[in-house]
């Protein structure tokens, strides 16, 4: 099959979300030492090449980028390996409280909410970003938001890797901003 022709874009597409999937569970499975930019970043760029694919004569090349960047990132930033399951407990918080305590839990909450794509859950996501000083947290989490409404069937690990950083935000700031020293 043409994977550049018009019937394989649709192919790279499935393909393309897939390799967002594997960035989103590195941030909810690994460490959090590169939660901020590393894993932040395994998500943003390869997203970003993906939204080019449509525009290119061989959308393939849009697709190999962006599962290049997956790939070094875990390559070079991961413990373990790609495990994709997430068994935290239910923490039973909303998530506003949850992201006043730990990354983890904030991440659970949504996990396990009945409708992670809620407009609350999404807005407090959004309204937590946009309120803090740090543009990689803002992309991430439009990020996220926006590949949970290209993949609705994981709409759940894409918002729970954003209540993730998130929640990291929150526990750790932003030690270079001088609106939190």
């Amino acid at each position: 099959r043409d994977l550049d022709g018009p019937e394989g874009r649709d192919v790279v597409a499935a393909r393309g979300r897939e390799v967002l999937r594997a960035a989103a569970w590195s941030m909810l499975l690994e460490p959090d030492d590169h939660a901020p930019y590393g894993w932040s970043h395994c998500l943003t760029l390869p997203q970003a090449a993906l939204a080019a694919a449509p525009t290119l004569a061989r959308p393939t090349d849009a697709l190999a980028v962006a599962a290049t960047y997956v790939v070094g990132f875990r390559s070079s930033l991961a413990r373990r390996p790609l495990v994709p399951t997430f068994a935290a407990p239910d923490p039973h918080l909303d998530l506003r409280q949850a992201l006043d305590d730990r990354p983890e839990l904030a991440a659970a909450a949504v996990w396990h909410a009945a409708d992670p794509r809620s407009p609350a859950i999404v807005s407090e996501l959004a309204t937590h970003a946009a309120t803090q000083h740090d543009a990689h947290l803002v992309k991430y989490t439009l990020a996220c938001i926006d590949a949970a409404a290209d993949d609705p069937a994981h709409a759940r690990l894409f918002l729970a890797a954003a209540a993730h950083l998130n929640g990291w935000w929150i526990r750790h700031g932003n030690p270079d901003d001088p609106f939190t020293r």
